[in-house]
């Protein structure tokens, strides 16, 4: 095991296993080897099973609660622990565990830095103890105590971490020189130079030092050839420079060597994901990585999630049974099986795997919300909401649960359940808003105007949150309330002069009522709020154009496209604006553009049948009507295409 050969160690654990499987010393190896292959579900069993065995042992509880952290149970960790934080004498380690678990449930910071406090008093000398108390610190505002404790435990120990966090909080607050300064006391540190040159990589990069960027990256792969986060690092740079073909050879140099390297062929299935390759190239892709690396779990969930994109999710199903059966059980892959046979219709499979994952992750709410989305599937109301109701008393405090159900009951009718649902949560909403706006859009869907306004206008009251002000204003004006509408706007504007949600939903209630000369200023408001964003731009194109300043319009279309050149409706704003500017050649260009990012958008064809017609181009234009009337239909669609057909 010590000699990383985690594979033989397991063979022969299990040996002893079946020769003593009621041995502490035994389960704690298994659990052991378990963990560190990052198998955390048989991890977890068998230690347990050697708490339960030899409930006074450190070692195996220690490890059992870093394990359940690991696997996300905060507060199943804390359970664990106990034991160990009452002894006459306990260790360090356990404090410290507490002190993430504790932070994880939401409790108070001062808590945990007690916690931490209590861990330094046994152990002064504990790394990590050391570590995250100084983040705390730092969190919740001494940044000059938490700074300072982090350099002194760097002075301290040859450990890397205390250098690590101590360049990560210097570069989330900006402070690049100091950061690159403490860069030097890690990088002189045993292993250290790898990982200060890939730090020092990062923060060229926030300071858009591009050059001085990759020149860190290099300096990583002088001393490991293989480094994939470098590799990784310098292909994005190199799919910024416009060079794909680079950056795909990076990776393919690392294949070369080490073919069954799965964490390069991981982020190389990543770049072609961020390259726009197509979904078939994308499967082929993870199937030859799968072949090459067949123990590697994240690419066999990256093949599935990939292949339950497909219009036949048999394929997926197949790929999470086999993993299954390679791999072990393994919540994640068991969930993905009964996503594939729910997507497949075999919902009483579904049903039967999203059962046995709630039995394996009893703690987690996302088991019970897939079983939900079964039993809903198969019809079976009432069991759904049993369903959602037990996740609720499993993690009270998540939302989507909340959700969910007053959704369930309000599509069947169940009003005042909803209500109830929504009522609930807003007595546990640490965020203030969620719970009133369940309750308004249930009031909302039962037509009860007022008292959904009512509901929203106290959730508003709680937590200024865009959603909840942009339903109070739907909800006022479709009640008829214009005065009370604008009285409401006027006084959120001028709370929120910065609210970009609400400034961009007030320009496209404007542009969609036609009163474009009062969504152009919105939206240049909002653009001034966000310069960068394409859906702006292209509103703003496109109210420009119906005030014929088509001029300016085709301005904020070019500037849409570059921002997002795989978004079929901004080509077909740009095509309309270089139409009307008498550029028809450019319009038709873009409009097959258009077209063949979104073939199935029937009005992308229509418009360029327009544009081609209006270019004298009546063959072509004939041709693309004539594939739109096949399409047969009764709709206004069909009414314009006979239109232009008796135009030809």
């Amino acid at each position: 095991m010590e000699q990383g050969d985690l594979k033989t160690s397991l063979e022969i654990a299990q040996g002893l296993l079946k020769l003593a499987p009621d041995n502490v010393d035994v389960l704690y190896l298994s659990g052991t080897i378990e963990a560190r292959r990052n198998s955390l579900e048989r991890a977890a069993d068998y230690l347990a099973k050697a708490v339960s065995v030899a409930p006074n042992q450190m070692r195996p509880r220690l490890l059992l609660a870093n394990t359940q952290l690991r696997r996300g149970e905060a507060a199943r960790t804390l359970v664990t622990l106990q034991p160990l934080l009452k002894r006459e004498k306990p260790p360090a380690e356990a404090f410290v565990l507490a002190a993430t678990a504790t932070a994880r449930v939401g409790d108070a910071p001062d808590k945990v830095e007690k916690l931490l406090e209590r861990a330094l008093e046994i152990d002064p000398t504990h790394v990590q103890g050391r570590v995250d108390l100084a983040r705390v610190r730092i969190d919740k505002g001494d940044v000059a105590t938490g700074l300072r404790e982090l350099r002194d435990a760097s002075k301290a120990t040859q450990d890397l971490s205390p250098d690590v966090a101590l360049v990560d909080a210097l570069t989330r607050r900006k402070r690049y020189d100091e950061a690159l300064e403490a860069l030097k006391v890690l990088e002189a540190k045993p292993d250290g130079k790898v990982i200060a040159d890939m730090q020092r990589g990062r923060i060229e990069l926030e300071r858009n030092n591009i050059p001085q960027a990759r020149e860190a990256f290099d300096a990583v792969l002088k001393e490991n050839a293989t480094h994939v986060p470098a590799i990784a690092a310098l292909a994005t740079l190199d799919l910024g420079d416009k060079q794909p073909d680079k950056a795909q050879a990076r990776f393919q140099s690392v294949l070369d060597k080490e073919p069954g390297n799965a964490v390069a062929r991981s982020a190389l299935l990543r770049l072609n994901v961020d390259r726009g390759v197509s979904n078939d190239e994308l499967i082929a892709m993870a199937q030859k990585a799968v072949k090459a690396a067949p123990n590697s779990r994240e690419l066999r969930v990256d093949m599935i999630r990939l292949t339950l994109a497909k219009p036949d999710p048999k394929q997926a199903a197949e790929a999470a049974q086999e993993a299954l059966n390679l791999l072990g059980e393994d919540p994640e892959l068991l969930a993905l099986l009964g996503q594939a046979q729910l997507a497949s219709d075999e919902v009483n499979l579904a049903v039967n795997n999203f059962t046995r994952l709630v039995s394996m992750r009893p703690a987690l709410p996302q088991p019970y919300l897939l079983l939900a989305s079964a039993h809903k599937k198969r019809g079976d109301f009432s069991q759904s909401i049993q369903a959602l109701k037990r996740g609720i008393e499993a993690a009270p405090d998540y939302a989507p649960l909340y959700q969910t159900l007053a959704g369930l009951q309000t599509a069947n009718g169940q009003y005042t359940q909803a209500i109830q649902t929504a009522k609930q949560w807003q007595a546990r909403d640490k965020s203030g808003w969620i719970g009133y706006l369940l309750e308004g859009d249930v009031l909302l869907r039962e037509d009860r105007l007022a008292d959904a306004a009512e509901a929203y206008r106290n959730g508003v009251g709680k937590n200024a949150a865009p959603v909840l002000a942009i339903r109070l204003h739907q909800t006022l004006r479709r009640a008829g309330k214009a005065d009370a509408a604008a009285a409401f706007e006027a006084k959120r504007l001028a709370d929120n002069p910065k609210d970009l949600y609400f400034i961009n939903y007030l320009a496209e209630a404007a542009m969609q009522d036609g009163q474009y000369k009062v969504a152009e200023p919105r939206f240049r408001r909002a653009l001034e709020l966000d310069p960068n964003n394409p859906a702006i731009l292209n509103n703003l194109a496109w109210v420009s154009g119906k005030q014929n300043n088509d001029k300016a319009g085709l301005e904020f279309s070019n500037r849409a496209v570059a921002l997002a050149p795989k978004r079929p409706e901004f080509f077909d704003t740009q095509a309309e604006l270089q139409a009307k500017l008498g550029d028809l050649d450019a319009a038709i260009k873009t409009q097959r553009q258009a077209l063949a990012l979104s073939p199935d958008v029937h009005v992308h064809r229509l418009h360029l049948a327009a544009f081609l017609l209006k270019a004298g181009k009546k063959d072509e234009a004939k041709e693309e009507l004539t594939r739109l009337a096949q399409l047969g239909g009764d709709n206004p669609l069909q009414a314009e295409v006979r239109r232009m057909q008796a135009s030809l």
